[in-house]
């Protein structure tokens, strides 16, 4: 049984609570990691054991957020904050939230928020994602890459 169950009706992006994940979270972290990003990992050849998803999950664990939406977990922001760059580690949401927004409202607030503090923003994209679609429109360009990966910064 997976621990990502959708709602039937996903919610406006304004009314996503965010909260610090803990390690009650662990479980639901791995599911949607397998869920969101498995064929994606697939598709680029690159191998994903239950130990490597349960690094990445782990990764800089105390930047992970938990979206929240009618008190389900419906996905995880994770970005890494230093005082000049910011890193936008990983957006992944439940399929039934993908399509609906969210996301490009999740990064159009992150873009805002680092002008605010004037901070660049930057992000590595699988090439198998469709996710670099959201983040060129999102005024995000590519600046370099490597055999599975584009890196992109946001303009500005």
């Amino acid at each position: 049984m997976s621990n990502v169950s959708p709602l039937v009706n996903p919610p406006s992006p304004q009314s996503l609570s965010h909260r610090l994940a803990t390690e009650a979270d662990v479980p639901f972290l791995l599911a949607l990691r397998t869920e969101s990003l498995g064929p994606h990992y697939l598709a680029a050849g690159i191998p994903q054991s239950p130990a490597d998803r349960e690094a990445k999950v782990r990764l800089h664990f105390d930047c992970t957020e938990i979206l929240e939406s009618q008190e389900r977990s419906v996905g995880m922001l994770k970005v890494l904050r230093a005082e000049s760059e910011w890193r936008l580690v990983q957006i992944q949401l439940v399929a039934s939230h993908r399509g609906t927004g969210i996301g490009s409202y999740l990064v159009a607030a992150l873009v805002k928020e680092a002008k605010v503090n004037r901070a660049s923003l930057c992000l590595s994209v699988l090439k198998a994602s469709p996710a670099r679609r959201l983040y060129e429109r999102s005024g995000f360009v590519v600046t370099s890459e490597s055999e599975s990966v584009f890196h992109m910064r946001a303009a500005g």
